[in-house]
């Protein structure tokens, strides 16, 4: 049975805090500031802020515990736009001496809708 657009919506909403709560839970940092605190999607998320209708975050680090470097991908799907479907985000970061993380590298892409250029990702603007 597939879900209404609003528990796909709930479920997806469920997993980012889910995986928010885990990558931000660390014994061995000390508790400095909220800067120290945030974790990798965290910071992400406030540079793609909460576009379109859905939204799939995908996180790959360098090692399965303590990863001093991530890969975050952001898919933004859906957008209310004439031309523009969606954005696809793709950011490096690394993890500074003091336990913060910044980022390294940033790439956006986008996605048009049916007749209104490319429909794969691509950094060409849609039309």
């Amino acid at each position: 049975m597939e879900n209404t657009p609003m528990e796909a919506h709930n479920k997806i909403i469920m997993m980012i805090a889910f995986t928010i709560l885990l990558s931000s839970m660390s014994i061995a940092e000390p508790i400095q500031k909220k800067q120290s605190l945030q974790s990798p999607i965290e910071i992400v998320l406030e540079v793609t802020g909460d576009m379109g209708r859905s939204q799939q975050i995908i996180r790959e680090d360098d090692s399965g515990e303590a990863a001093s470097a991530t890969t975050i991908t952001v898919i933004q799907d859906g957008l209310l736009d004439d031309s523009t479907r969606g954005f696809k985000y793709i950011f490096t970061l690394s993890k500074k001496p003091n336990g913060t993380w910044s980022i390294d590298k940033q790439t956006k892409m986008l996605r048009c809708w049916k007749g209104r250029g490319h429909e794969t990702f691509s950094k060409k603007p849609c039309h």
